[in-house]
């Protein structure tokens, strides 16, 4: 940090890489054990969620079966909180495809 310091001639870079460190920091104070960690620009650290671990079976059959009746992925994702990309991905590994779609 000192040799940033003394070189750099834009003090909001050093700011900016100051706040980084200490987000950091405090992530790896929060998590010792090396669990997936998140830090966003608000400076809050919160563990990274997969998938899995935000839908249980009832959620994905429930989704699959949305989907096969004609809701567009979009609703989908809005209604049970994930991303449409989230949806897309879920939809590939069950196999569940519309019928009559090129």
């Amino acid at each position: 940090m000192e040799l940033v310091r003394a070189y750099s001639k834009r003090p909001e870079l050093l700011d900016d890489l100051d706040q980084a460190a200490r987000r950091l920091a405090r992530a790896l104070d929060a998590d010792p054990l090396g669990e997936p960690v998140s830090v966003r620009s608000t400076g809050r650290v919160g563990r990274t969620w997969a998938l899995d671990d935000r839908l249980d079976a009832t959620d994905v059959q429930a989704i699959v079966k949305k989907f096969l009746a004609g809701i567009p992925k979009h609703q989908l994702a809005r209604q049970f909180g994930i991303s449409p990309k989230s949806v897309q991905r879920l939809l590939r590994k069950h196999g569940a495809r519309r019928s009559g779609r090129a």
